[in-house]
């Protein structure tokens, strides 16, 4: 957990990298990302920190987050662009794929059909929720601190209006309160 100002911030990047190194069997792990996570090196080095004997091979996907928020998931454009993203991770045959977006969830399924059967997906959205619920778990003087009936407030380093669109077309329900945060 980091600290943002006042707020507690559960880190994304460490758990899926420690499911990543725990899921991978040869070693062999792929990244996919945004421009801008793949460029970070965050993932890598963050991998590299843990375990120093990987191959990591990352590939930015660039036109996959406006796909997916423009709910073309299910279209075939979609998915040949996904197919011609992941072939150069096939080619390396890593055994583990990291997800390094929030939006690729929504492409799971066809993620997993093109990839070989044996490798492992980390899905960031499964990942962190387990380990909030461990963190929780651990830490169960946090709920005397969390009031009930208190209201819902989204935080997000993207444009607040287009996040609550968006979060309210995949989550299924109705977003009331979203503030930007700088990153």
């Amino acid at each position: 957990m980091e600290n943002y100002f006042d707020k507690k911030v559960l880190g994304v990047v460490a758990p899926i990298v420690e499911e990543a190194i725990s899921l991978s069997r040869y070693h062999r792990l792929g990244i996919i990302g945004t421009k801008a996570t793949i460029n970070s090196g965050v993932y890598k080095k963050e991998l590299e920190k843990l375990k120093s004997d990987l191959k990591i091979y990352q590939q930015a996907c660039p036109l996959l987050v406006p796909l997916v928020e423009e709910g073309w998931v299910e279209k075939p454009e979609t998915r040949m662009i996904l197919k011609k993203y992941l072939r150069p991770l096939k080619i390396k045959r890593i055994d583990t794929l990291i997800l390094g977006c929030t939006h690729y969830p929504f492409l799971i399924k066809d993620i997993i059909r093109i990839m070989d059967k044996n490798v492992k997906i980390i899905n960031p959205a499964t990942v962190v929720a387990k380990k909030l619920v461990i963190y929780l778990e651990k830490h169960k003087n946090l709920e005397k601190k969390l009031g009930k009936n208190k209201k819902l407030v989204f935080y997000t380093t993207d444009d607040a209006n287009k996040f609550k669109e968006l979060g309210q077309k995949f989550l299924g329900c109705g977003i009331r309160e979203v503030e930007k945060v700088v990153s």
